[in-house]
């Protein structure tokens, strides 16, 4: 091989391995700008608000809603679209239906465009029949009974919540007014006291934080006691016990005296008899015979006769 031939063979060489290299470096920088490349635009999924079942009539069945709960629901969706007055008013007669649709648009525009004019009608007709000063003054006259607390406090809230639907400037002092009622509306005395001082020590605490707070407080005081109680048991048994150990010492004491006495009975009437047994019987000391004592021996009397028989010969 000529020295031109194998010149031309090593620069188609350095040619070929030119465009490997180019090749290899394109297709790096296309990684590159698949690696580097900003992560495509996600689609922002919009969550469809929950269906708002229409209001007819007062419930019949556990699955109808009340004229409160209804209230509540389109209220939460109406926040959630940020709807406006008129929009509201709107979406409201929209989810009427039946004696209720009829009493708002019987009433007229003046009526169905005031989304809160047509809840006070709502509630007035189709609810309890609690007006606003009456379910204020239920609220404020609360008083736990046989409740516990959770129940207390939800029967609270379930009242205030109802003025609130009445009248939606009282929203603004929902939790003060809730805590402070439920401090003064539970039984126990201690509790309450409680209560207060985290009202004004803890102001930030919501009504179910603070309701949570008593629960806690309320069991460990149960707890305490319930302690308390099974040491006094415990202390009782023992004191118990000690009295029945103290009774059994008492009656073993006397069963054993018992039995000594009896013992001694039994040596004095065996040492009785041998005494009976073995004396001498009584005898005359004149005469020696043992039928009659000395002073009546006969023996003797004739001695003293005869004794003063010679006296008065002499």
């Amino acid at each position: 091989m000529s020295e031109e031939e194998a010149v031309t063979q090593l620069r188609e060489e350095v040619e070929r391995l030119a465009v490997i290299v180019k090749e290899q470096e394109e297709k790096m920088k296309k990684q590159d700008t698949v690696s580097y490349a900003p992560d495509s635009v996600k689609p922002v999924v919009m969550m469809n608000p929950r269906r708002v079942n229409r209001f007819r009539d007062r419930p019949t069945s556990s699955s109808d809603p009340s004229i409160t709960e209804w209230v509540s629901d389109v209220r939460t969706q109406a926040a959630y679209r940020k709807l406006s007055k008129t929009d509201f008013a709107v979406f409201m007669v929209d989810n009427l239906a039946g004696k209720a649709r009829q009493e708002i648009l019987g009433r007229g525009e003046s009526t169905n465009k005031d989304p809160e004019e047509i809840i006070r009608i709502l509630l007035k007709v189709f609810g309890d029949g609690d007006n606003l000063p009456m379910l204020q003054q239920r609220f404020y006259a609360y008083h736990q009974q046989e409740e516990d607390l959770i129940s207390c406090s939800l029967n609270m809230v379930e009242l205030y919540d109802k003025i609130i639907q009445h009248d939606a400037s009282f929203a603004a002092c929902r939790d003060a007014a809730l805590k402070g009622r439920f401090a003064e509306s539970v039984k126990d005395e201690g509790l309450r006291r409680e209560l207060r001082w985290l009202n004004i020590e803890s102001p930030a605490l919501n009504i179910f934080e603070l309701r949570d707070r008593a629960v806690h407080w309320l069991g460990r005081l149960v707890a305490d006691k319930k302690s308390t109680i099974n040491q006094e048991v415990q202390s009782a048994s023992l004191e118990a016990g000690d009295s029945t150990n103290l009774l059994e010492v008492i009656k073993r004491q006397e069963a054993m005296i018992e039995k000594q006495q009896q013992q001694i009975d039994s040596i004095l009437s065996k040492s009785g008899n041998t005494t009976n047994k073995y004396r001498k019987p009584l005898q005359c000391w004149t005469s020696g015979s043992i039928n009659h004592k000395n002073r009546n021996c006969p023996q003797r009397r004739m001695e003293n006769s005869r004794g003063r028989d010679n006296a008065l010969n002499e």
